[in-house]
């Protein structure tokens, strides 16, 4: 408990100091280099819409969000399945999207494995995770990536990293140690659940202080093309 303790100041006092760093020396260039490429991105979305030759299939395991994405989401060339992805067997495509949904899952191994196998030939793998520190705040993700091991997961199937984007997050403090199940905040009850988990897990203390000293207060994602 007091190593525990004694780690959570060291982590306190980095990241007022990269709080600090961060106010001050940010890249706004960076930032409107971001902003402009969603706009871009935004608009490539629409074009996709508006060519019914083109078909897109969504698949959840969880019968509410197919509900949901049915009654949200109607487009002539779009349908739903509510299926396993880890082990479902169905078509054939030429490109598979799955952003930050592999550090949810207890398999991602078997999963990664199952998405190459529904390509068709010359078929890429969009895929998303945080590569910064997550399971300490967040209780649903099951398992920290590096920018390594992320790549390691496709490379060993034989899948190639041909493109990359990192987006960072800053960190947010509001209703951190809210228990308030209402509240909207992103960051709600996230210090809550660092606490416990350093509890259970004190030496992952050691990878929280390395990303804050190489990486600031933040969160880092990266999304990827594997071919």
């Amino acid at each position: 408990w007091n190593l525990t303790l004694g780690m959570t100041v060291i982590i306190l006092l980095i990241a007022v100091l990269m709080t600090l760093v961060q106010k001050y020396a940010t890249d706004q260039k960076t930032l409107r280099e971001m902003k402009k490429e969603q706009k871009e991105l935004q608009a490539e979305m629409k074009k996709v819409k508006e060519h019914p030759e083109k078909q897109f299939t969504g698949i959840d395991v969880d019968p509410q969000a197919i509900e949901y994405a049915i009654s949200q989401y109607k487009l002539s060339n779009l349908k739903y399945i509510c299926a396993d992805a880890t082990t479902w067997d169905g078509d054939r495509y030429d490109s598979i999207v799955s952003l930050e949904t592999i550090e949810h899952l207890p398999h991602p191994d078997g999963f990664v494995k199952n998405m190459a196998a529904l390509l068709n030939h010359k078929g890429r793998v969009v895929a998303s995770v945080p590569v910064t520190p997550t399971c300490d705040g967040n209780p649903h993700h099951l398992h920290d990536f590096t920018v390594t091991s992320f790549n390691k997961l496709f490379s060993r199937i034989g899948l190639t990293k041909k493109l990359e984007f990192k987006q960072v997050q800053p960190w947010v403090y509001d209703g951190a140690f809210s228990s308030d199940d209402k509240a909207q905040s992103r960051s709600q009850g996230v210090g809550n659940n660092v606490l416990k988990y350093y509890r259970k897990h004190p030496l992952a203390l050691l990878s929280r202080i390395r990303s804050l000293i190489f990486n600031g207060r933040c969160n880092i994602y990266l999304s990827a093309v594997f071919e």
